[in-house]
């Protein structure tokens, strides 16, 4: 009896929680992180790395409404708070992620060395990516919207 009114009263009592959440660790420990806001996107990026953070900055705005035109929807544009960007420059690995639980992008900065793409690679790697998080924005409107209601950010 006991052991069923702990787990109701587990059930009625939601308490947020808050932690670190850790999928992409090819990072010293050691790393300063600092941050540079836009309008849109919030870019985390190693201390040192400067440029390279203005840059992708530029370029993620640079494609926002050229991309939003052509899907329906504007990378972020369904959301009140900029995007976290997170920059990995510590790692070979040439890619990046869009991630929706908890809402973030990773940015693998290397670019790949045989890649046979003309385009430059931060240019690249900024379009594909936010054509992503447009895409993820298909189940945040148009009838999907109390999905997110009751589950969260976890339905996209």
């Amino acid at each position: 009896m006991k052991g069923r009114f702990c787990i109701l009263l587990m059930m009625l009592v939601c308490f947020s929680a808050s932690a670190q959440f850790y999928s992409s660790g090819d990072d010293p420990g050691g790393i300063r992180w600092r941050s540079i806001s836009s309008d849109n996107y919030r870019i985390i990026y190693p201390a040192g790395s400067d440029s390279l953070a203005l840059r992708f900055g530029i370029e993620l705005e640079r494609w926002r409404l050229p991309l939003g035109s052509s899907i329906g929807y504007a990378p972020n544009g369904m959301y009140r708070r900029p995007m976290p960007v997170i920059l990995h420059g510590f790692t070979a690995q040439a890619n990046g992620s869009v991630t929706w639980a908890p809402r973030r992008m990773d940015l693998f900065t290397c670019p790949d060395a045989s890649s046979p793409e003309p385009l430059d690679w931060i240019t690249e790697l900024a379009v594909h990516e936010s054509r992503h998080v447009s895409q993820m924005q298909f189940a945040r409107g148009r009838g999907f919207g109390w999905f997110n209601a009751v589950v969260g950010e976890l339905f996209t």
